[in-house]
């Protein structure tokens, strides 16, 4: 084997791996579209969204709230020893 046909080797090879990390990385880019898509699970089931976003509303709504804060006037009476 010559190194011209050992080179045209290695050429070959890096631009068939070239290809290779291209669809991989297109297939990623894919894959990861179709996972974070919010809107299709919403299309798919809308009435569970809306049950649950429902119920979220009424836990968060539902919670005691805390007690207002309580002003003290300080009079004249109050300051002396």
């Amino acid at each position: 084997m010559t190194f011209t046909d050992q080179r045209e080797e290695l050429l070959e090879s890096i631009e068939r791996d070239q290809e290779e990390a291209l669809f991989a990385v297109q297939e990623l880019t894919q894959v990861a579209r179709d996972t974070f898509s919010v809107r299709d699970h919403i299309r798919d089931n809308p009435m569970m969204w809306l049950a649950g976003g429902f119920l979220l509303g009424m836990w968060l709504g539902g919670r005691p709230r805390p007690a207002p804060p309580q002003i003290v006037i300080a009079t004249e009476g109050d300051l002396r020893p």
